[in-house]
């Protein structure tokens, strides 16, 4: 499967960030943690929420599969797969607000859990799980990707 044409003609009129469809990009995206390899169909690096309100919107007319990644530190192979890559790591990182009363954070799905646990930290709070791979993986991702964790603590 590739992409159609018209997808990426819509998505460089609508889409604000980076797109990489070239075949280093594909490659260096091809992998993960895991032992397993897999080339993507492309790679979007979304600017502003606004872009993956587009990306999905598209994905689902073209009928393109569509995989979130973080930082691709999984070690079962979450992170790759023959879909268009959103990477929300490099600009959607942000702790939009941590509300101690309701135990939640808002966040964008680039923040890094280990930044989450530092800033939820302050009120006494911490999103489980704690994966090794903290200081790197995305909180979002954590959510998309954990199946089991003896490790996993709720929010305290």
């Amino acid at each position: 499967m590739s992409l159609p044409p018209d997808l990426i003609n819509e998505l460089q009129k609508q889409f604000t960030g980076d797109i990489r469809l070239d075949l280093a990009s594909r490659v260096l995206y091809s992998t993960d943690a895991s032992i397993y390899q897999i080339e993507p169909l492309g790679v979007l690096i979304p600017r502003v929420q606004d872009d993956l309100h587009s990306v999905v919107e598209l994905a689902a007319k073209y009928k393109v599969p569509v995989l979130p990644r973080g930082s691709g530190s999984s070690l079962g192979g979450q992170a790759i797969g023959k879909a268009l890559i959103l990477d929300c790591s490099r600009w959607l990182d942000n702790i939009i607000e941590i509300d101690p009363e309701s135990h939640t954070a808002t966040v964008e799905p680039g923040v890094i859990l280990s930044a989450l646990n530092r800033a939820s930290a302050k009120y006494g709070l911490m999103f489980g799980p704690d994966p090794a791979s903290a200081e790197r993986a995305s909180g979002t991702m954590q959510l998309a990707h954990i199946r089991f964790c003896t490790a996993c603590l709720p929010i305290i």
